[in-house]
């Protein structure tokens, strides 16, 4: 080997270690090009690692070469030799590692420098060029290697800062610490220089800024419809990046402020397509500090803040209802408290029983009157077998039958000394809240056991003594009408005639007369009243009367019998109207007894031509079906209604719901205030006496009516035919 291979060899091996010993281009490059100026003076580098079109042209045009030039390309030569500022030589050399092509590198020597150039010095150039081509790979992978581990060690530190912000939102439950913490830590993320947090009002075009870092702006709300970036963040829920924001509205935020952003980025606090608000951020340096990546962690992050802020909400609106719940229970445990010792301290026996007459609910006072121990349990156990006494299937049928009214009845003991008021009615709950059109369903029967031992003295005492007293008025009274209708008639039978009917004697006499008549209208009147009286003294007193089957068409024609001559004598005609096509026939029989009922009718009808002005007085009866309070609560019990209908201005509305009571003043028609009377009150109390109902209606201004039913009431098929109740 001669000195001038040994010098190349040298060489080479030099370059190569010290190629070997750079980390970066940039080195690679230097060494290499110091290491070819040794053999070739000014001699210069360009790399060129891109493939364009000058270089694919050379690839194809190096694949055609022989083998030895497999690697490098030598150009015609285009020197001038009279320029001296072009190139000697120039010469591009493929860089290829293995089959791979990594790019071009560019030789060629200054045109300043003229010295000589062996061929064996370019080869050798050449060759360590080629060779070269591996150390600048693997300079290439190294930092593709150091790229990516820096992009996974961002990517892995983005990771960390979202778990903890995760953490960080799951921990709390306050949306305003929520929100603080994601601008926080997107501020860390992004290395902003600003960040808030905006909420926008409610049919308002206006944010609430609610999070601000650093603290710059000095106004709480921020117009929107000015800002179509803010628009178009909060309509589309995607993150939204503004580069060179030097000029864009929402630097107008920040003119009174030494931020003097470059950029900002948008990220809506959205959660299944509900925009909660949106986040700004803003920074000073370039415009592209903010990039696609960043904006995607950004907006992992900004997703578990709408999260943690939506599930804030529904525990605020949980422990609303809790708290809410927990005093509607307290205020219900209240209620059921004081409805606890009302029940436990009323004097009256209180039951309640299922439909089935098992008792759900009973009182100390129930328990005392059916010498029950106090600390038995009743709950399910049949209530006759625990009063026995007492008939209470017959109540509880009674009550579930008619769901709508409340039966009473009185009971009295054995021996005589307590009378029990016991009353029951039908215990009914509202539909369900779940299902609102549901019909009301009975649950069971409530009975009250009241001990009417001193009223009923009292009543009895009272009765004894109106019975007293109206026999004591009633006794005088025939002979009283005697008398007067005797003194009367010898007036006019012996006195009259001897006067001359222009006398003053004459006129005097008729006087008399005038007024033996009027003591006579008084005292019958008086002595109607007197009956009515006595009547309804019977009827409070519990007196029976004898029932059967009768024909309500019979009661209606004998009423109407009766009150014939005061209908004539006001110039009224009575008119009867049945239903169906057949009449009377149509109409079915009623359980009930004849004399009273034709009483209860004559004074229905008495009291019509009392307030009559014309005629007809109109008497109209229909079968009739009594509703309840609810649609599902009806009585099944058929019932007659009779109408009796008259034209006249009283009584007037305001009187209706009195008219029925006892010795209540009802006015005549010329207005003048008439007198108390019993008539409507006694057959109000026979009709009840008989299970039915008695009302009055003002149809119209000039057109009233009363109405009564009286149900179909069929008795046992063991009950004779004659019997009371």
């Amino acid at each position: 080997m001669n000195e001038s291979s040994a010098r190349q060899l040298s060489l080479i091996r030099d370059i190569g270690e010290r190629l070997l010993a750079t980390t970066t281009q940039e080195e690679w490059l230097h060494e290499l090009t110091a290491g070819i100026q040794a053999l070739i003076p000014g001699a210069v580098l360009r790399l060129s690692l891109e493939e364009t079109d000058s270089t694919r042209h050379l690839k194809d045009v190096a694949k055609g070469v022989s083998p030895i030039l497999s690697h490098h390309l030598l150009l015609p030569e285009t020197q001038d030799k009279a320029d001296a500022s072009l190139p000697s030589f120039a010469i591009s050399v493929l860089l290829v590692c293995g089959q791979e092509w990594i790019g071009l590198c560019h030789l060629y020597q200054s045109g300043g420098s003229r010295t000589p150039i062996e061929a064996t010095d370019l080869l050798t150039a050449i060759t360590i060029i080629r060779q070269a081509a591996v150390t600048l790979e693997a300079i290439r992978l190294r930092e593709q290697i150091q790229i990516q581990a820096q992009y996974r060690m961002q990517q892995f530190h983005r990771q960390i800062l979202i778990n903890r912000v995760a953490l960080a939102l799951n921990t709390s439950l306050d949306a305003y610490e929520i929100l603080n913490i994601a601008v926080r830590h997107l501020v860390e993320l992004t290395e902003a220089d600003y960040g808030s947090a905006l909420i926008p009002e409610k049919d308002q075009p206006y944010a609430q800024l609610v999070i601000e870092l650093p603290r710059l702006l000095g106004y709480p709300r921020v117009p929107l419809q000015l800002w179509t970036s803010l628009q178009r963040t909060l309509a589309q829920g995607v993150p939204h990046i503004v580069r060179h924001a030097k000029y864009h509205p929402i630097s107008k935020l920040f003119q009174d402020t030494n931020l003097n952003p470059q950029s900002f980025m948008l990220l809506p606090i959205a959660n299944r397509r509900e925009i909660i608000g949106l986040l700004l951020l803003a920074s000073r340096e370039q415009a592209e500090h903010f990039s696609e990546g960043v904006a995607k962690a950004c907006q992992i992050i900004t997703s578990q803040a709408a999260a943690a802020i939506s599930n804030a909400r529904l525990l605020q609106n949980i422990q609303q209802q809790r708290r809410a719940l927990a005093r509607k229970s307290q205020e219900m445990m209240e209620e059921s408290l004081k409805l606890d010792a009302i029940i436990n301290n009323i004097s009256d026996g209180l039951v309640v029983t299922d439909p089935d007459g098992n008792v759900i609910l009973c009182n100390p006072a129930f328990r005392a009157i059916a010498h029950l121990p106090s600390g038995e349990s009743l709950y399910r156990r049949p209530l006759a077998e625990l009063f026995p006494l007492l008939n209470t299937q017959e109540l509880i049928v009674q009550a579930l039958a008619q769901p709508t009214q409340t039966f009473s009845t009185k009971y009295v003991l054995p021996n005589g000394d307590i009378v029990w008021l016991i009353s029951s009615t039908a215990l009914c709950v509202p539909s369900s809240l779940l299902k609102p059109k549901a019909k009301e369903q009975i649950i069971g029967v409530v009975i009250v056991l009241r001990d009417i031992t001193h009223i009923a003295r009292l009543e009895r005492l009272k009765t004894n003594c109106i019975m007293m007293l109206s026999h004591a008025l009633r006794n005088p009274l025939p002979a009283l009408l005697s008398f007067s209708k005797l003194i009367r008639q010898d007036l006019q039978r012996h006195i009259t005639p001897r006067f001359d009917p222009s006398t003053t004697a004459h006129q005097a006499v008729e006087r008399i007369v005038g007024n033996l008549k009027a003591i006579e209208q008084t005292g019958q009147c008086l002595d109607e009243l007197i009956g009515d009286m006595l009547e309804i003294t019977q009827i409070e007193g519990g007196e029976a009367w004898p029932m059967e089957s009768i024909e309500l068409l019979d009661i209606i024609r004998e009423a109407v019998r009766l009150t014939a001559p005061l209908a004539e004598e006001k110039g009224l005609r009575i008119e009867t109207i049945l239903a169906g096509a057949e009449g009377d026939r149509n109409l079915p029989p009623v359980w009930g007894n004849q004399e009273q009922m034709v009483k209860a009718v004559t004074k229905l009808l008495r009291s019509a031509i009392q307030f009559a002005t014309q005629s007809p007085i109109v008497i109209s009866v229909t079968p009739h079906y009594e509703p309840g309070e609810n649609d599902c609560l009806v009585n099944t019990s058929p019932s007659l209604l009779v109408r009796i209908a008259f034209t006249g201005p009283e009584p007037r509305v305001e009187g209706l719901p009195y008219l029925f009571d006892k010795f209540t003043a009802v006015n005549a028609p010329d207005g003048t205030p008439g007198e108390g009377n019993l008539g409507l009150a006694l057959s109000k109390e026979i009709i009840t006496a008989h299970h039915g109902h008695v009302w009055a209606d003002k149809e119209s201004a000039q057109e009233c009516a009363f109405f009564f039913t009286i149900p179909h009431y069929i008795p046992p098929q063991d009950t004779p035919p004659h019997t009371t109740v």
